[in-house]
Formats: C-alpha cells, structure tokens, sequence
C-alpha cells in the first residue's frame, strides 16, 4: 500500500516537473499555450505520427527539455530523441520552431 502511494505521489512530482522558461515563453506568445486549441488528430493523420510522436511534440510545444520528457515518459534521452528524429523526417521540418509553426497553422 505504502509502495502505491509512494509511486502516486512520484508521478505527481513528475507532472509537475517545470517547463524551460524560454521554451513555455515561445509557446506562450504565439498562443499555442493550449493543448485543446489544436487538432492533434489532424496532424497525426497529416504527417502518419504514431501516438507517441504526438505526445513527444506535445511536450515540445510546452517547451519542454529532451531530458525532461525522457523523465516524464519513462523512457531513456536517446529513444526522446530518435522520436523527435523521427517527427523532424515525417514533418520534413530541421527544428522545434518549425514544428511550433506546424502546431500554429494546424489551428
């Protein structure tokens, strides 16, 4: 019992982790701030990304370090950034701005 709680409150801190103030800056500005303000579904059927690639660019969009989404996601930095890899190839885009400009046009 002690265990659950424990690994409840860890998941917790870890959702609660802080975004990179420039990172949720850029975000904040061009006012994709909002999850709910974009069509996820759109770009996942767009670009053929897998369900965690929608997640990784979720994170990205928040401003969030490779290092931290390894964290959240419970996967090593390596895997975070094959996806991201893997989201650039898709996207045909070089970098985050530009998939924060996708993200805005996808509204």
């Amino acid at each position: 019992f002690i265990y659950c709680i424990c690994c409840i409150m860890l998941l917790h801190m870890v959702r609660k982790k802080k975004q990179s103030p420039i990172g949720y800056a850029i975000t904040k500005a061009i006012g994709i701030d909002n999850d709910k303000d974009c069509d996820w579904g759109e770009i996942s059927r767009k670009y053929k990304l897998t369900m965690r690639e929608i997640e990784i660019c979720q994170l990205i969009c928040k401003g969030i370090s490779n290092s931290d989404i390894a964290q959240m996601l419970f996967i090593s930095e390596s895997t975070v950034k094959h996806h991201i890899t893997s989201i650039f190839s898709k996207t045909g885009i070089k970098g985050r701005y530009e998939l924060l400009n996708i993200i805005e046009k996808s509204k």
